[in-house]
């Protein structure tokens, strides 16, 4: 080994015992240390509640009293979330297998794990949702969300520097930087819980370079981690296994003559970690890619040129203007807010006076370059410049390697978590070198001890304290100060809604038969943001099964269906619900006879629509009206049709009927028409004199 490399273990050693010191209690115990140990979960706790207050001042509008009946938004991914959290407590309860449903795109079912389900979130979460409801649940998992990836740093970085204060900042970087709160604000709990990133670091820390204790106990805390991870979010995992060979290949680098000496060990602790998550995930891993219903290639089309802008690190953007189009898709209707990869002129100036500080530790430099292969790679496939335009080339690795399997599914923008990850380590180091320099400086200045430590020693004692608590000051506020910029771009609080289901849902739909499929308008589709009837039948329970659903499900080559394919039943419904411009399905022949075939294959025992959502809620009565051949009844605010098993009308007669009803004066008028029977008695009256 080489010299710098012992000197790097010594220094590591003993930042580490300083770090476990300060959990020790005054007078331990014989025996088992339950009191060290509750006093250790207490401090845990502790931490995590301190890091949780920013994230309920940003959802003030949730916890001013309104946990259970508001969120960012009852539709796109934030309504979705609402789903992915019930389903866990639902399937728990009642014995139905947590990575598949039929509960959506009822009867072919939908593969969870194929989705951004964050499964171990709803589980964990099951008795909020039992006791509170879904919703409450929800905002529970996004409040914790950046509290838990803040704490999850701090451990990290208290363990690799031994002063908390250095730690505290970097949490607060890592647990609230953008990458973070802009997707807990679109309902993205599966890319915005990163608890398990800074934890895997520190193992992968002690099994390459620190390597004290047993290998085998790494190894394993590292397979559980993997797990958690895969459990919480795949893509994540999959760039952290990524992220983890370059690593790998910068320590190399950085300490060449060490590899001999610590590769036992490192091994040792690499297989027992792959054996623990390859037992545990042997299962999910294959339901994942290939079990029923699963997807193969990338989510949706460019997703590899979905990519950051390198002026994106010190340019918030416009975080002040309302949000996008693909954002309120997302489910948030607020402000903008600042891009993924902004970091501002602050944090790089603390960042580069950090590697200037702590340039003696070989963690700094592997960090900051880590830092900058994981900007580089959320480039994705395209350079983007300030004006507008696009450069490609082979130097933009993410245009090879998101041609691979498993990698074509990543989002190379969210690589700034990683980014922000060992920018978050990198000062950590800094503040803690800066104040140890700073101590020292301060025990050569005080005087020395007097004979029997008389007043001078106890006046040393008291000005070297006070120099320190001020150097510990200064550092700690002007490392705050570096996150004011970033801070300023978030919309304080978050934006919200009340979510009001329609009243056939709060009532009527409380007594459908369990398990019986619904066909809903708005009809819920990955095109649009129409997850509201995802949240509405969380709400009641899960008692019904929808026709349709908010998620991926694969078309017929595999790949994620979208609206489906042209002159498609789903396409057509996908349509008449969304509330984007375009033109409303015309009620064609074939349009109709294909809704009418869907609701045989769907098996749907009840079609319901509401005034609430989509674009024309008379327009959509008169349709199906038109397709199933009889009039709704008007129950709750809502046309119901109780599906017949008996023979439909033909579709060309239903195909005139609706045009001539649809082009009459004052029969249907649009949104806002009210819950009335005029169209569909038009159209019905048309079938009648057939």
């Amino acid at each position: 080994m080489s010299v710098d490399t012992l000197v790097e273990e010594e220094e590591h050693d003993r930042l580490e015992a300083a770090a476990d010191a300060a959990d020790a209690p005054a007078a331990p115990s014989s025996g088992v240390p339950w009191g060290r140990v509750a006093l250790g979960i207490g401090k845990h706790l502790g931490v995590i509640a301190l890091f949780a207050v920013p994230a309920v001042v940003l959802w003030w509008h949730v916890w001013d009293g309104h946990a259970a009946s508001r969120l960012a938004c009852a539709c796109g991914d934030s309504g979705q979330e609402v789903w992915f959290i019930a389903w866990p407590a639902y399937a728990l309860a009642h014995g139905h297998n947590p990575f598949f449903t039929t509960w959506l795109n009822a009867p072919r079912g939908t593969n969870l794990l194929a989705n951004t389900s964050s499964p171990l979130v709803g589980t964990a979460l099951a008795p909020v949702t039992w006791l509170f409801g879904p919703i409450a649940a929800t905002n529970v998992a996004l409040t914790l969300t950046p509290a838990l990836s803040a704490w999850g740093a701090w451990v990290a970085c208290r363990r690799l520097t031994g002063w908390s204060p250095a730690a505290f900042v970097a949490g607060l970087l890592f647990g609230y930087s953008p990458v973070v709160v802009s997707n807990v604000a679109t309902g993205h709990v599966y890319m915005g819980l990163l608890v398990a990133l800074p934890l895997m670091l520190l193992v992968a820390h002690e099994l390459l370079v620190t390597q004290r204790g047993n290998p085998w106990r790494w190894g394993v805390a590292l397979g559980l981690l993997v797990v958690v991870q895969f459990f919480i979010s795949t893509e994540v995992l999959t760039m952290a296994a990524l992220v983890a060979i370059v690593g790998v290949v910068a320590w190399i680098v950085a300490a060449p003559r060490a590899l001999p000496g610590r590769l036992p060990f490192a091994a040792r602790g690499v297989l027992a970690g792959a054996l623990v998550a390859g037992v545990l995930l042997a299962y999910p891993a294959w339901f994942a890619l290939a079990g029923p219903r699963h997807l193969t290639g990338a989510p949706w089309e460019l997703l590899a040129i979905a990519g950051n802008r390198l002026s994106d690190v010190w340019n918030p953007g416009a975080y002040r203007a309302p949000a996008s189009g693909i954002v309120r898709l997302g489910g948030y209707e607020g402000l903008a807010g600042p891009t993924f990869a902004y970091l501002g002129f602050g944090v790089l100036a603390l960042a580069g006076a950090s590697l200037v500080v702590a340039w003696r530790r070989r963690l700094a430099w592997v960090s900051a370059a880590l830092a900058l292969v994981t900007l580089w790679l959320s480039l994705g496939s395209l350079f983007y410049e300030s004006n507008g335009r696009y450069t490609t080339g082979r130097w933009l690795p993410w245009r090879t390697l998101s041609t691979l399997p498993i990698l074509d599914k990543i989002l190379p923008a969210r690589f700034s978590a990683f980014t922000d990850l060992f920018v978050a380590v990198l000062i950590a180091l800094g503040l803690a070198a800066a104040y140890r320099r700073a101590t020292a400086r301060a025990g050569r200045r005080t005087p020395a001890a007097t004979v029997d430590g008389g007043a001078g020693a106890r006046a040393g004692r008291g000005r070297r304290m006070g120099l320190t608590a001020v150097a510990a000051a200064v550092l700690v506020g002007v490392s705050l100060a570096a996150l004011v910029p970033v801070w300023r771009t978030y919309q304080v609080p978050l934006a919200t809604t009340t979510v009001r289901p329609p009243a056939w849902f709060a009532t009527a739909a409380t007594t459908v038969r369990p398990g019986s499929v619904v066909l809903v308008y708005p009809f819920p589709t990955p095109s649009t943001d129409t997850s509201g009837p995802m949240v509405w039948q969380a709400e009641d329970g899960m008692r019904f099964r929808l026709a349709g659903g908010y998620v991926k499900i694969p078309g017929p080559d595999g790949r994620a269906l979208d609206a489906g394919p042209p002159h498609s039943v789903t396409r057509t419904l996908a349509a008449l619900s969304a509330l984007a411009a375009g033109p409303l399905p015309a009620g064609t022949t074939r349009q109709l006879a294909e809704v009418q075939g869907a609701v045989r294959r769907w098996h749907v025992d009840e079609v319901v629509v509401t005034r609430q959502g989509g674009r024309d809620p008379a327009y959509a009565a008169a349709l199906f009206t038109a397709a199933l051949g009889r009039l709704p009844s008007l129950s709750h605010g809502a046309w119901v049709w109780p599906v017949a098993r008996g023979a439909a009308p033909r579709p060309a007669a239903a195909a005139r009927a609706l045009r001539a009803c649809v082009t009459a004066p004052g029969v249907v008028r649009g949104v806002g028409a009210g819950l009335t029977q005029a169209g569909n008695a038009c159209v019905i009256g048309h079938l009648k004199a057939r």
